[in-house]
């Protein structure tokens, strides 16, 4: 049986613009992809059931990270969250295997939260740009 991996492989990476190589983002608690496809519904007259297709996928995530006293990624994702300009990223769920990875250009959103019982966080939602193919 394969081992299993933990979390702590995976590694983020986001560029300046669309065309830069993507850095690794510091201090990242978690992030996310959905490629949820489409679901079309096809059901036609004397079908006993729903019948559906499935349509293209998407491509979708979310992300957070602690924010980290002189960290430029705050600088970075807000930039991108406001200007409303492509990144490029790339998603690597395990830093030991990265062909396994995927890039892309995304737009992003983000949103900053502080708490006085808590770390300071950066958290956000990408959309793809264009499609995501393997590194």
């Amino acid at each position: 049986m394969a081992a299993r991996i933990a979390g702590r492989h995976a590694r983020l990476k986001l560029g300046v613009d669309d065309v830069a190589t993507p850095a690794v983002i510091a201090g990242v608690k978690s992030w996310g992809w959905d490629a949820t496809a489409d679901q079309i519904d096809a059901t036609a007259q004397g079908d006993t059931t729903k019948v559906y297709v499935l349509g293209l996928p998407g491509a979708t995530g979310d992300f957070e990270l602690y924010l980290e006293e002189g960290q430029a990624a705050l600088t970075l994702i807000m930039a991108a969250a406001t200007d409303g300009l492509p990144r490029t990223i790339e998603l690597i769920p395990n830093i030991n295997e990265p062909a396994l990875g995927y890039e892309g250009t995304v737009t992003i959103s983000g949103a900053l939260k502080t708490d006085v019982g808590g770390v300071v966080t950066v958290s956000g939602k990408w959309q793809a740009a264009t499609p995501l193919t393997s590194l």
